[in-house]
């Protein structure tokens, strides 16, 4: 269920990055939104997205709910501070790069298609390597 579903906006979201990526399995450009509505004030953005365009007409692409866990380590326990994450594709993977507030250390969550939604396939912490 997508982001936006749960939230009631008086105005616009504001976009904060808005990209558009060749994804392995995919038939056609998937567009990633990252954004915030008026409510978040300074928790950061809270839409996260994957569009396709289907049959003329906007979808959201599912991806696996993980929470910060794999293989059963909790990587989001090393990340200081509120945690939040912007994406990008390598090597034609979706990857959710994640961060924590005030630290500088990342967490890089990859994500395969699998015809059906986007699912974790690998999660790897980095010490000190987000530039701020």
């Amino acid at each position: 269920m997508s982001d936006m579903s749960r939230v009631q906006l008086d105005s616009a979201p504001e976009m904060k990055s808005i990209s558009y990526e060749k994804i392995s399995g995919l038939n056609t450009l998937a567009a990633l939104v990252v954004g915030s509505t008026c409510g978040t004030g300074t928790a950061g953005p809270d839409i996260h997205s994957v569009y396709v365009l289907e049959n003329r007409k906007l979808k959201e692409l599912p991806r696996d709910d993980h929470h910060g866990k794999w293989n059963g380590v909790d990587y989001f326990k090393r990340l200081e501070g509120n945690k939040n994450f912007e994406f990008t594709v390598a090597d034609g993977l979706l990857q959710e790069i994640w961060y924590g507030k005030w630290g500088p250390d990342t967490v890089t969550l990859t994500f395969n298609w699998n015809g059906k939604k986007f699912v974790l396939i690998d999660a790897k912490f980095k010490n000190g390597s987000r530039q701020k």
